[in-house]
């Protein structure tokens, strides 16, 4: 059915690190799932990592705009004490990666109404651009969430901008947020999400419970959780044996 198909390409396309491409078509086709702040908040989080991915190829700070680097130097050009506190307790807050986290977290605030599937074509952009969009990508995140009530949602975002404050993300103490594997759990979750806004058939609650385990699992591992990455779903509680006991 379109619905089906139209439900797979969304999937398909967060499975593909895609995001906003995702978000927009839940726009066009499911607009009440976006009415869920948790799913789009973690759609939102996960465009954010995703465009860090691609921005650390290359060292981000050395193309950061002038105006940018203004305001990552208040205070003498380090970041006030509880700023750093809260960057999961980095040592050296002279880092130069902090100047663009300092860019998003100090940059002035504006709300405004947010259209998904505009980011464009960022697997092509060239590295100075593509560090732009992911500045103002991070500037309006914490615009529309940096105050929120929800001290998760607080977390979230802190866990997130996170990554900025390493000059190498992938060999941080955050790096499993970087896991493409992580892509895997939010796509079974906007699934259930949009099955459950057709008013379809739910899936059965063993499976919901599974896949909720799942993403569970995923986020306490990218917190390197060491309990949760010693846990196999597939192998310590789906696996049936054969009957040799396998």
């Amino acid at each position: 059915s379109e619905q089906r198909t139209a439900r797979k390409r969304i999937c398909k396309y967060i499975r593909e690190g895609t995001i906003d491409v995702a978000l927009g078509l839940l726009q066009e086709a499911y607009p009440a799932v976006l009415k869920s702040d948790p799913i789009v908040f973690q759609l939102r989080c996960r465009q954010f990592v995703e465009l860090v991915c691609l921005a650390n190829k290359e060292s981000i700070a050395a193309v950061v705009p002038n105006d940018d680097r203004q305001l990552a130097q208040p205070q003498g050009g380090i970041l006030p004490q509880n700023k750093t506190d809260d960057m999961m307790d980095v040592d050296d807050s002279r880092s130069p990666a902090l100047l663009s986290l300092s860019s998003i977290t100090n940059a002035p605030r504006s709300q405004r109404h947010i259209r998904f599937g505009q980011l464009g074509n960022v697997q092509n952009m060239d590295h100075a651009q593509l560090v732009r969009v992911l500045l103002e990508y991070g500037r309006q995140l914490q615009a529309d969430y940096g105050t929120s009530s929800s001290a998760i949602v607080r977390e979230g975002l802190v866990h997130t901008f996170s990554l900025l404050a390493y000059a190498n993300p992938a060999q941080s103490p955050v790096a499993g947020l970087l896991d493409p594997a992580a892509r895997e759990p939010l796509a079974n979750l906007v699934e259930m999400a949009i099955v459950a806004s057709e008013n379809a058939p739910r899936m059965s609650a063993l499976e919901c419970i599974s896949r909720q385990t799942g993403a569970i699992l995923s986020e306490l591992s990218g917190r390197r959780n060491g309990a949760a990455s010693l846990i196999s779903l597939k192998h310590d509680f789906i696996h049936v044996p054969d009957s040799k006991g396998r």
